[in-house]
């Protein structure tokens, strides 16, 4: 029975889902989010919202999460792709800019009745390493 149950646990931790080498996990309390491993986390003083980002040094990503955290309505159709989508579960809408590396690239979801979220990159030179990170974000 012993045997069992360490062959169980052995199986269970070994097909748990892992980060993989290159990638890191950060943790922002309300949220977390999967970025490559040269990312940074950084946070920064907010008024009514938790705000801060996470760099490689070259882009950077902010995000804004509270009641009235921006919601790319300024980025029309004239100047970006919007696009609706889902986020961890939630309608979420993500933009990008017509010409590439010319504009805003960010991702809007409505969390909960009061919270909203936001991650935006501005002129960013890896908008698909963004819009990857953009996908991995899970509110808890």
């Amino acid at each position: 029975m012993k045997n069992l149950a360490l062959l169980l646990a052995l199986t269970l931790t070994a097909c748990r889902e892992k980060e993989p080498a290159d990638q890191n996990s950060l943790d922002f309390g309300s949220f977390q989010l999967s970025a490559p491993a040269t990312w940074r986390a950084f946070s920064r003083q907010g008024i009514d919202s938790k705000v801060g980002g996470i760099t490689d040094g070259r882009d950077t990503l902010g995000y804004d999460y509270g009641w009235y955290s921006y919601d790319l309505r300024q980025q029309t159709a004239a100047t970006h792709q919007r696009t609706t989508t889902t986020l961890d579960g939630r309608a979420a809408l993500l933009v990008r800019p017509l010409q590439p590396g010319k504009g805003l690239v960010g991702v809007y979801v409505k969390v909960d009745e009061q919270n909203r979220f936001n991650l935006l990159g501005n002129n960013l030179r890896d908008e698909e390493t963004a819009v990857r990170i953009f996908g991995s974000v899970r509110f808890k």
